[in-house]
């Protein structure tokens, strides 16, 4: 049985949660706090676990992660765009936009979160092919054992950010425009995983908690809203320094709770479930979401204003998780695949 890593899904729960929250009505500085950690944390928690002893071709390398990302892309993409064909572009703010319902299908292919080709249906996918392009390039790129070739391509990828940042405005197909600044946060995890995570303590993590908490709020306040989606960065240095601290800041919290598990025995294994299928969380919590504004609108007789108040927004993004453990119990058992599971 694979060993699994507490502290990393129970950092992955806190995370998703703040996904979906981000998905919704929020004050300006909340979005920009939540948006400034929430992307490149899970890029480095997904490099976290790389490790190039476990592919020792290319080839297998790319098989693996094209059926553990990109089958369950297409797949899920195909359904939510139905979905968005046949409801959603009837319903709420769609019903008032003139989208050609080809362009979200060409979005499929495309990859891309803004421009012409963006992914209306189900915006967050995008994320799943630029984890993609962001696996190939990092593989191939620090496939050498050269430190000093590591080097070199760490200050290339950070021009490139740069760059893509300051003075490129055009979205690349599969999240490349984004991969510069990604891959590096992809190599930060694994570069912790393996050289780094054995070096901290409990007390540091907790020394850890509130100064690199501050320096989140901080850097965070100080920048615009991020977009890496769009490799919107704002202030490039501002962003980095706001990124690192959220890794630090969760990645502390995440072992801290690891650590109170282990010492007092606390049944965890909700947080656990939740924390192994955030993919399908991210890939459907917003079809889960439409049907629960559906049921408080039509149901319950709630007005869609209510949606304004951020404390209703917690309890909706909290419900809109839940409603879907069902679902990944059903796609679990019969359809593991669509998770980027192995069929048991």
């Amino acid at each position: 049985m694979e060993h699994r890593i507490l502290w990393v899904d129970y950092v992955k729960v806190i995370n998703i949660f703040f996904v979906v929250l981000g998905h919704t009505a929020l004050s300006a500085n909340y979005t920009k706090f939540i948006y400034a950690f929430h992307i490149p944390l899970f890029f480095f928690l997904s490099g976290y676990f790389f490790d190039y002893s476990k592919y020792p071709n290319f080839y297998q390398f790319f098989k693996k992660r094209f059926s553990q990302l990109l089958i369950p892309y297409f797949i899920i993409n195909i359904l939510t765009y139905l979905a968005w064909l046949f409801i959603g572009r009837h319903t709420g703010e769609d019903a008032s936009l003139q989208i050609n319902l080809l362009e979200p299908f060409y979005g499929i292919f495309y990859g891309g979160h803004k421009g012409r080709y963006f992914l209306h249906h189900n915006a967050p996918m995008w994320f799943l092919p630029c984890l993609f392009s962001t696996e190939i390039i990092f593989y191939l790129l620090f496939k050498s054992k050269s430190k000093t070739a590591h080097y070199a391509f760490i200050v290339i990828l950070l021009g490139l950010g740069v760059y893509e940042n300051y003075y490129n405005n055009i979205s690349l197909p599969w999240g490349l425009n984004v991969v510069p600044t990604t891959a590096i946060l992809y190599g930060l995890g694994s570069w912790f995983n393996h050289k780094v995570e054995h070096k901290f303590t409990c007390k540091k993590y907790l020394a850890l908690v509130p100064l690199s908490f501050l320096g989140l709020l901080i850097f965070a306040s100080l920048n615009i809203r991020v977009k890496v989606s769009a490799a919107e960065y704002g202030n490039y240095f501002y962003f980095w320094m706001a990124a690192l601290c959220g890794i630090l800041f969760f990645v502390s919290i995440g072992n801290l709770i690891e650590h109170l598990n282990l010492k007092f025995k606390v049944n965890l294994n909700f947080l656990q479930f939740i924390g192994q299928n955030t993919l399908l969380i991210f890939s459907f919590h917003l079809l889960a979401g439409g049907l629960l504004k559906g049921i408080t609108y039509y149901l319950l007789k709630l007005p869609l204003e209510i949606y304004q108040l951020q404390w209703v927004n917690h309890i909706y993004s909290l419900l809109s998780i839940l409603l879907l453990v069902p679902f990944i119990l059903i796609v679990n058992k019969y359809t593991p695949w669509l998770a980027g599971k192995r069929t048991k």
